[in-house]
């Protein structure tokens, strides 16, 4: 269902600012230095077998490709690459509530670059309400590659390319500083490449505008057949008051490293050659052999008690700990009330209003990421407790509604399991999905009730989760009843794992306003 971005225009041209290297003093590297220790938020992507800090892989393309590849010196990095044509963004993403002060960094290893002549792509981008700064390679007529930056608008068109006089080094790491200033009238950025300031991009309005996420990798070129290899060491994002919540994944029993959704899953490759370039081939696993099928599981308890090893937490006593990511237009749409409660002292209210659309995607949302990182074989429990507000729309005449959804990594596409509310029917749709996001066959409705407002639902879903038919399953218990049968179905896109989003998702053709509010999310393992 959901866009990350549009694609860009070519750059009309090349603003060469050798000769503007004195008016850089302006921008001293102390004071920036100075900016950013005053930042008290950060959000830091270090790659690893732990996890990815609550950033996400974005993947416009079938054949890009994010992975974690192993190195003699530098351990675990990123490899992000686009090697097929026609080429698109692969990235990675973070993102936060509105920010008018954002920093992002990364460490990046430059491997093969194919840029044409007067034509750029960015390696790190400061985003927000549809436009953003970007930084990144700029090939100019002379047919050297440097560090540039940007303002890329609403429809993709760039203005203001400010191309510095510092070479772009390929196979060595250098890390790359892009500092924006949002919500003024000459908002603009300032680039920094080790440590050293080379360009500030040119004022631009920003008033009433406000950054709410950090991409680093390799974004969306110039032209259809330029691509790329780019490795990260390390990147942040940071700003006053960024929270410092992002769920800590627990490892794939396989080594995999997880990302938190949208992409092509990092993987874990063989140790490289040494050299300064990492490389790294990615074995294919066997097949799981499919397990025997069993009766139905006995109901739990209806407190939302559920059996297995306690793997995740969202239970909103300290605001929006445990999440990953927050996807809302203002702090209003998505916060923690006293009443109504499920449990303890506070839930979660997400609110919804024709417009809000935070990421410039399919429909409107207010609605939280928790990193679940859900594998091929995995056994787990989900348990959660949901109310329809009073003013929540029926949502008849085609608009649909979703107020939990387990989503594939994979960028775009309906989400394999996913609780719907449309036409006042609640209800649970598993789509069995293909590889390449094409359906292997209708959407399935596993269970359905009238939509009762201001009424919990404790919801207790137990699942398998594999991209086959004869593994997967989902099995779901309402209030402590069985509801529906145990039904054996694929529950996530073959080779991609899922992750989780409770709130409210909507399609923007709904007028009325709705609230949903969400209670005690908890998450259990039972195998492996």
């Amino acid at each position: 269902m959901p866009r990350t971005a549009t694609a860009t225009r070519p750059v009309a041209a090349v603003v060469c600012v050798a000769a503007a290297v004195a008016a850089l003093s302006a921008v001293s590297s102390s004071a920036l230095a100075a900016d950013a220790a005053s930042h008290s938020g950060q959000l830091e992507l270090q790659p690893s077998a732990a996890g990815l800090g609550g950033w996400t892989a974005l993947v416009r393309r079938p054949h890009g490709r994010v992975r974690v590849v192993r190195t003699p010196s530098d351990g675990d990095v990123l490899r992000i690459s686009d090697g097929g044509r026609p080429a698109g963004y692969v990235m990675m993403g973070v993102q936060f509530a509105p920010r008018t002060s954002v920093v992002g960094q990364a460490e990046v290893n430059l491997g093969r670059q194919v840029i044409a002549t007067r034509r750029a792509r960015p390696v790190i981008e400061v985003a927000g309400g549809g436009v953003s700064f970007e930084a990144g390679m700029v090939r100019t007529r002379a047919g050297a590659l440097r560090w540039g930056a940007w303002f890329k608008d609403r429809d993709g068109s760039r203005r203001g390319l400010v191309v510095s006089p510092v070479r772009v080094k390929k196979r060595e790491w250098t890390k790359v500083t892009l500092a924006t200033r949002w919500n003024q009238a000459n908002g603009r950025a300032s680039l920094r490449v080790d440590g050293r300031v080379v360009l500030r991009t040119k004022a631009i309005n920003l008033t009433g505008r406000t950054a709410t996420r950090v991409h680093v990798g390799l974004g969306d070129p110039d032209g259809r057949r330029e691509v790329g290899v780019l490795y990260v060491r390390r990147a942040l994002a940071w700003g006053p008051g960024l929270p410092l919540t992002a769920a800590t994944p627990t490892p794939d029993p396989a080594g995999s490293a997880p990302a938190a959704g949208g992409g092509t899953a990092p993987r874990t490759g063989s140790t490289p050659r040494t050299g300064t370039t990492p490389r790294t081939t990615t074995p294919r696993p066997a097949p799981a052999p499919a397990p025997p099928r069993t009766g139905p599981t006995p109901p739990p308890p209806p407190n939302g008690d559920i059996p297995g090893r306690l793997i995740h937490k969202v239970d909103f006593e300290n605001g929006f700990a445990g999440t990953s990511s927050y996807q809302a237009v203002s702090r209003d749409r998505a916060r923690t009330v006293t009443s109504p409660v499920a449990q303890g002292s506070y839930s979660g209210r997400f609110e919804v209003r024709q417009g809000d659309d935070p990421i410039n995607s399919s429909g409107d949302r207010s609605e939280v990421s928790i990193d679940t990182n859900d594998t091929e074989g995995q056994e787990r429990w989900y348990s959660w407790a949901v109310m329809f507000d009073g003013s929540f729309p029926n949502a008849g005449g085609g608009g649909w509604q979703v107020v939990t959804q387990f989503h594939s990594q994979r960028s775009g596409g309906q989400p394999p399991v996913a609780f719907y509310a449309e036409n006042n029917v609640f209800r649970l749709q598993v789509w069995p999905k293909n590889s390449d996001g094409s359906s292997a066959s209708g959407p399935r409705t596993i269970w359905s009730t009238p939509v009762q407002r201001n009424v919990w639902y404790r919801m207790q879903l137990h699942v398998k989760w594999s991209g086959r038919d004869d593994t997967g399953f989902v099995e779901l218990f309402v209030n402590g009843q069985p509801a529906g049968s145990k039904t054996y179905i694929r529950t996530m896109y073959p080779g991609y794992r899922n992750y989780t989003k409770v709130g409210y998702y909507r399609s923007d053709n709904i007028s009325q306003t709705g609230v949903v509010y969400i209670d005690d999310f908890r998450a259990t393992q039972v195998s492996p």
